[in-house]
């Protein structure tokens, strides 16, 4: 690219207040980044096609430039907050999903610390969340998440675990006395009566390991069992929250979807506006072009723009899928697959 017209993006993108993230997805460390991300890529589409039977003029091709960066640099922002509009909507919901299971996120708020792609996961698959990690990261409530997940039918259990930190009891070592297969039935059984849970069999889950040496790291073994995790899985609250949390992902997503669907199938510069329900900036800048090539400068112009609007949502989305397993989301959680589906789905449009 010349000089100068480098010098010109730089120009037009300083005219555009870009905030320095665009609602947690997409950040900048400064305005360079729209142009890396979402202009430069794309604008060899304005090189000389050599070899075609139309080649449009270098002066064609630069208004081109000029028009597809005066466009870019407004549309990004305007999509944008049409894009965040659909999680403001979301968010507002989770508000109202929080507080009918207020037992469960109570317990588990400097967890999630209202994070909504963390609860949104959550309640898709709490399950998916009993994990050692997270109960390290989260030991405080970790008794009571159980205990809430599972409507109190734990509670016995739970109450001999928190007897077991409380007096020390984790650290007592006790011989292997069966099969690993025989000891796994036995804590099922026990589960199973919701009664009592013996101290030997306690003990087995943390024997011979060295890791299991603090209550906290005794206590996150414990309730990330298998066996916990199986009696959380047939809770009819469970139940109740993975129906709802499936239900609110598939809305959202099919709202993206439905945004960048409008702008990714345009087959001209009118389908955007009607897509976006806004005036194309940078069109006047066509009017000095040649009728004979303006035809064909408005193909690779929208083809430009398309092809930054799709780089626009996927990098929204990965950077939500991104803050979710790094807020510690488990990589195969059905909430991360879901984005993934979404973000090829906009790939292949």
């Amino acid at each position: 690219m010349a000089r100068d017209e480098h010098k010109l993006l730089k120009e037009y993108v300083r005219s555009v207040v870009i905030s320095e993230d665009f609602g947690g997805g997409v950040e900048f460390t400064n305005k360079q980044g729209l142009i890396n991300i979402f202009i430069e890529p794309f604008l060899d589409v304005f090189k000389v096609a050599k070899g075609k039977a139309l080649e449009l003029h270098q002066r064609t091709l630069a208004l081109g430039r000029v028009a597809f960066t005066t466009i870019v640099t407004t549309m990004v922002p305007f999509l944008g907050d049409r894009y965040e509009e659909v999680f403001r909507e979301e968010h507002e919901y989770l508000d109202k999903i929080r507080l009918k299971y207020a037992d469960v996120y109570n317990a588990t708020w400097d967890a999630f610390k209202q994070d909504d792609a963390l609860c949104m996961a959550f309640m898709l698959n709490p399950t998916a969340f009993l994990t050692t990690q997270f109960f390290l990261k989260a030991p405080k409530g970790a008794l009571n998440l159980v205990s809430s997940l599972t409507n109190g039918s734990l509670d016995p259990f739970l109450d001999k675990v928190k007897e077991q930190v409380k007096t020390g009891g984790f650290k007592e070592k006790k011989s292997r006395k069966s099969s690993e297969e025989a000891f796994k039935d036995k804590l099922y059984t026990q589960f199973k009566k919701d009664d009592s849970y013996s101290t030997q069999i306690e003990s087995r889950l943390y024997e011979s390991d060295e890791s299991n040496t603090t209550p906290v790291n005794w206590l996150a073994k414990v309730l990330s069992s298998k066996q916990v995790k199986e009696k959380v899985a047939e809770s009819p609250k469970v139940h109740e929250m993975q129906e709802i949390g499936k239900k609110l992902v598939a809305e959202t997503l099919k709202k993206v979807l439905t945004q960048a669907s409008g702008v990714l199938k345009a087959k001209n510069l009118s389908d955007v506006e009607k897509a976006t329900g806004k005036k194309v900036p940078g069109t006047e800048k066509l009017a000095n072009v040649p009728k004979d090539e303006k035809q064909a400068l408005e193909e690779k112009l929208v083809s430009a723009v398309k092809a930054s609007m799709k780089t626009f949502y996927v990098k929204k989305l990965e950077e939500r899928v991104k803050k979710a397993i790094d807020a510690g989301v488990p990589a195969d959680h059905p909430f991360v697959s879901a984005h993934k589906k979404a973000v090829s789905h906009i790939q292949s449009m």
